[in-house]
């Protein structure tokens, strides 16, 4: 994939992104900040693993995830879950 040339456009991307090892809490932060109602996750070289939206956090609130505990967790149970791909049209 060609890297954006538009600034703005990798800064707003930026503050989207957390790591596997960020908090529940943390990520439910990125993802108010954002205002877009999702967090991308990747690994140190900036690969994308997966998405959380807020329905996402929402469920593994629900299912007993704690807001300190590292979002690996509940990338676990999504993975395990009926919305672990998204819905096509």
């Amino acid at each position: 994939m060609k890297e954006s040339t538009c600034p703005a456009a990798n800064e707003r991307l930026a503050r989207l992104l957390v790591a596997p090892s960020n908090t529940l809490r943390e990520t439910m932060t990125v993802i108010d900040k954002g205002a877009r109602g999702i967090a991308f996750v990747v690994d140190a070289q900036g690969t994308l693993l997966a998405t959380l939206t807020d329905g996402d956090v929402r469920r593994g609130i629900l299912a007993g995830v704690e807001l300190d505990e590292p979002i690996e967790r509940l990338l676990e149970r999504k993975a395990n879950s009926p919305y672990a791909a998204p819905l096509s049209a």
